[in-house]
């Protein structure tokens, strides 16, 4: 894999799960296995963001407004935004990380560990995956391998062999740590039950040794059930091995604002963890955030 396209880079503080409040370099990938139009929205409404945006006549990525229904990164994944995405090697990706670093390295001056986060759009596409590889075969090379690496992903696409040896190979010194940040779509996203849930996929992740939890984004007590369900699904140990996380629906700051209490109250009433924004608190879920 000799290149990737990629929206977005930046610098910032992880705003939901587990690492929560950790600096993070977040590269956040393109493309993606589903839209996700549902969340926010009645589902009487059949619009879609592109009837609504012509992503073809925008120039800067800034310039992408940020809806209050659908998906909250709209230009990570539709195919009419491919022109306002970066293209990269493994080597120019690494440059564009380094001048982000603070003095250039993966630990700050207080001693703490940077985090390397992949995002989307879906980060584990096969052609990311295939990247991946190279990627950090070519870091472990020049001595700049980040100790924590963190896969956000919808958890529709299976790990390709090659990338599930990297990662146990790795981990086995235990100084490198991977996390799976498993985000199923529940109804709400408005994709179909077969698109949107492999449970065997959310197995394979889990299966790696790697960190791991669910993260499901509601906004009512219907959703919570439903994602109760497909937890019980799983039957994985939703206190221990595998945390579950309730967050709330909301790409603008209005929306999220609107549901967020309901849903830290929802959390406390079922004993899920309850992950925030941060970027919609601190930022608007403004673009670099």
């Amino acid at each position: 894999m000799k290149n990737i396209l990629l929206t977005e880079k930046f610098f910032a503080m992880q705003g939901e799960g587990c690492h929560i409040g950790t600096p993070s370099i977040f590269i956040r990938a393109f493309g993606c296995s589903l839209r996700c139009q549902g969340f926010g929205r009645h589902h009487s409404d059949t619009e879609k963001y592109i009837d609504v945006i012509d992503l073809s006549k925008i120039t800067k990525l800034d310039d992408v407004p940020i809806l209050d229904w659908g998906c909250d990164t709209p230009a990570a994944i539709w195919p009419e935004a491919k022109h306002l995405q970066e293209k990269h090697t493994k080597e120019s990706l690494w440059e564009e990380i380094k001048s982000m670093l603070p003095d250039g390295q993966w630990t700050n001056e207080t001693g703490n560990d940077i985090h390397l986060v992949f995002t989307g759009g879906e980060s584990l596409l096969p052609g990311w995956q295939k990247f991946y590889v190279d990627f950090f075969t070519y870091l472990l090379s020049i001595d700049q391998m980040p100790r924590n690496v963190s896969f956000e992903t919808n958890c529709t696409k299976a790990l390709s062999i090659d990338l599930i040896d990297f990662i146990l190979d790795l981990q086995q010194e235990e100084w490198y740590n991977f996390t799976f940040c498993c985000s199923p779509k529940l109804s709400t996203s408005g994709e179909t039950f077969d698109d949107r849930y492999h449970p065997e996929v959310i197995k394979q992740y889990c299966s790696t040794g790697s960190i791991a939890f669910l993260k499901f984004v509601v906004e009512n007590e219907a959703q919570v059930l439903e994602a109760k369900e497909l937890i019980k699904d799983l039957n994985f140990d939703i206190h221990s091995t595998v945390p579950v996380y309730l967050m709330p629906v909301g790409g603008t700051n209005e929306i999220y604002m609107q549901n967020k209490v309901v849903v830290h109250d929802l959390a406390i009433k079922h004993g899920f963890r309850f992950s925030p924004r941060l970027q919609c608190e601190v930022s608007e879920n403004k673009w670099g955030t």
